[in-house]
């Protein structure tokens, strides 16, 4: 049973191309901003042997891309620090750009917005998972629930009791 997925924010591919090793009905659309990026993302997926027929790497800004079709999961890693947040740790800093780390609103304006930007690109039995920060899972939820777009939605705890993934099912 085929499926197709996006991934929005997909950086070097690690989340993409981990679906599409472990799932080989699945074909995946790897967006990010920046070509270096993807370049790397390309790299990988020819280094763990993922044929290009299963994947297209895009490059543009999360609101920006025009997908063709739907997508039975909708995955991403936005950008969710506060700007003022000082518990980011100095390698976290050092090893990912700026522009994908910050936002604004608390960190929840780039989560907002292509939550919003995405529904409308989601089959009718889907997915969309995003990464969130800890401390941000009521908001996001009671955002989410406001789009009346989900039929349940959840947050997901990392190991240390931490809010980590949003998850809404369609």
């Amino acid at each position: 049973n085929q499926y197709s997925f996006l991934d929005v924010g997909t950086g070097s591919g690690c989340i993409g191309l981990s679906v599409l090793l472990e799932e080989p009905s699945a074909n995946g659309v790897l967006l990010d901003i920046s070509l270096d990026a993807l370049n790397i993302a390309k790299q990988n997926a020819k280094l763990l042997g993922v044929k290009n027929t299963r994947v297209d790497f895009v490059v543009s800004g999360a609101t920006d891309y025009r997908p063709k079709g739907q997508f039975d999961f909708i995955l991403a890693n936005p950008p969710y620090i506060a700007k003022n947040d000082v518990s980011v740790s100095l390698s976290t800093i050092e090893q990912e750009p700026h522009l994908a780390l910050y936002s604004e609103d608390q960190g929840l304006r780039d989560i907002k917005e292509w939550m919003t930007y995405y529904e409308k690109f989601m089959s009718k039995k889907s997915f969309m998972i995003f990464e969130i920060g800890c401390g941000q899972g009521a908001k996001t939820k009671a955002f989410a629930n406001n789009l009346n777009v989900f039929s349940r939605s959840t947050i997901v705890m990392d190991e240390y009791g931490k809010d980590r993934f949003f998850i809404g099912e369609k």
